[in-house]
Formats: C-alpha cells, sequence, structure tokens
C-alpha cells in the first residue's frame, strides 16, 4: 500500500511540474518542445486551436488509442498522468502570462521542468502518454528499437515546427529538448552514485588486486577470460570506483604494471555496500 501511495505521490507530483513548465514556459512563447505540447505549438498557425486544448486533445485521443493498440498495462501506467495533466493545464491556462525573458531562456526552463517532471513521472514506472503511444506503436508494427523510433517521430515534430516557424525557433526548441533529456536522465539516476566501471587485464593482477584494495577500500571481482588469438587464460579485473578515486586507481596500475591494458566505462546508477550505504567492515 506505502509503494503504490509513494508512486503515484510521484507521478501526479512529476505531472504537476511538467504541466507548470508547459503552460508557463512553452505555450507562451510558442517553444517547440517535444511530445504533444510541441505537436500543439507547431499546429497552432496552421489551425489556431488553443494550444492548451490542443494538447490536451492529442493526449486523450492518444490514451484511447493506446488501450485498444497497446493494451490495459500501458494505459493503466499512463491514465493517471495524463489526467492530472489536461486537468492541471485546463485550470492554469487562463492565469498564464508570458515570462518576461528571452525565448532562448524560456527554452531552458520549460526543458528543465518538463525533464524533472517526466523522469519522475517513469521513475515511478509510469507514463505520461502523448507521443509515447504512437512511438511504442511504430515500434510494434516495425520492429525498429524504440530509441529509433523517438527520434523519428520528435524529428518529424521538429519538421513541422520548421514549416509553422522557421529555423531559428526550431533550433530554440533544440535548447528545451537537450535540457529535457538531460534533466530526465539526472532524475532516473538521483539516488545512485556517479561512479567509474573499470576492467583491468594484467599479468600482475594479484598486486593491482591488493594494491586497490588496500589503498581505495574497493572490492575487486576477477572475471577467468582467454586471449582471442592464442587463447591464452588471463584473469580480467572488474573494479566500481568513485569519481573522485579514479585518479587514485590509474596511478597504482600505473606504477605496479605500466603496460596494463584498462576500460573504463561510466557507471552513472552504482547501489549497494559502499555506495549508498557503508561498508560492512
Amino acid at each position: 500500500m506505502k509503494n503504490l501511495l509513494r508512486k503515484n505521490l510521484y507521478i501526479i507530483g512529476g505531472t504537476v511540474i511538467l504541466a507548470i513548465g508547459v503552460e508557463y514556459f512553452v505555450y507562451p512563447l510558442h517553444i517547440l518542445a517535444g511530445g504533444s505540447a510541441g505537436i500543439a505549438v507547431a499546429l497552432y498557425p496552421l489551425f489556431h486551436i488553443d494550444q492548451t486544448l490542443m494538447a490536451n486533445l492529442i493526449v486523450l485521443g492518444f490514451l484511447i488509442l493506446g488501450y485498444f493498440i497497446l493494451g490495459r498495462d500501458f494505459f493503466f501506467s499512463s491514465v493517471l498522468s495524463s489526467i492530472v495533466f489536461t486537468v492541471l493545464t485546463t485550470v492554469l491556462s487562463p492565469y498564464v502570462q508570458a515570462p518576461q525573458i528571452s525565448e532562448a531562456m524560456s527554452a531552458f526552463y520549460a526543458g528543465l521542468l518538463s525533464g524533472a517532471g517526466v523522469g519522475l513521472v517513469m521513475k515511478a514506472g509510469g507514463s505520461t502518454g502523448g507521443t509515447d503511444v504512437p512511438e511504442l506503436i511504430l515500434h510494434k508494427i516495425t520492429g525498429l528499437k524504440v530509441s529509433t523510433v523517438a527520434l523519428l517521430v520528435e524529428g518529424s515534430i521538429v519538421l513541422l515546427g520548421i514549416f509553422s516557424y522557421g529555423l531559428e525557433a526550431a533550433l530554440t526548441g533544440l535548447i528545451c529538448v537537450m535540457v529535457s533529456s538531460y534533466t530526465m536522465d539526472r532524475i532516473l539516476t538521483m539516488n545512485g552514485a556517479p561512479s567509474k566501471s573499470v576492467q583491468i587485464v594484467s599479468d600482475s593482477y594479484r598486486e593491482i588486486s591488493q594494491a586497490i584494495q588496500q589503498e581505495t577500500g574497493r572490492g575487486v571481482t576477477l572475471i577467468p577470460a582467454a586471449g582471442g588469438y592464442q587463447g591464452t587464460p588471463r584473469q580480467v579485473l572488474l573494479v566500481v570506483v568513485a569519481n573522485n578515486q579514479y585518479g587514485t586507481l590509474i596511478d597504482l596500475v600505473n606504477r605496479i604494471d605500466p603496460h596494463a591494458f584498462v576500460i573504463t566505462t561510466d557507471a552513472t546508477d552504482m547501489h549497494g555496500e559502499g555506495f549508498t550505504y557503508p561498508s560492512a567492515e
């Protein structure tokens, strides 16, 4: 029961933030954002239908379409956010005045708020509906990756925006889309500890493993491997360190074996002992 309440609070809170961002920063200055709001803005010069009304009709229309094509699970994951969004934007719309800031700044804050809002909804396992529906339908029909389909759908909105407002407005809209994407990613990974995942191949793996544990306090995993050319058995060290420990790790590896082969990747969402709670030792 508590988990359901927490999930619904995340969805409602995220949708409120999204609605505020759209009503106060997207619609007044006609920012070509993504999603249903972006479609409403792009269509406004062609049909002169109120942007809030247009976006809400799109959201509810896609929600119904999603029920019949994508099924009940998608419908129920989207219905709460869709209803809160349409009700709140309808209530806010008569009281909103265009902010006295540049279009670029409006695009930035629109992206910041919409990214945070969508991120919270997604973190709770929900969906804001909108253009998620055509993207998932096209994915189901074509078999293309969701990310590819999303790029095609959002790209179509930008092209429509260029036709309606011109290239400069579309480029301003990209600020909103980029900031929204970055903010959403940060929200989705905010409970983790940004870290580095490092794989080390060296004949001196025992010495390096011992030094890592002594000098950084991090555990090390040994992964049996073999060379692809001669099939020589090797041991690969896998270690995850906090960002501020990465320099220390590289220094000790170079000190022990300057010829060690090192692969480093970003690990943006680490959980567990030593990261999200203290080491047992």
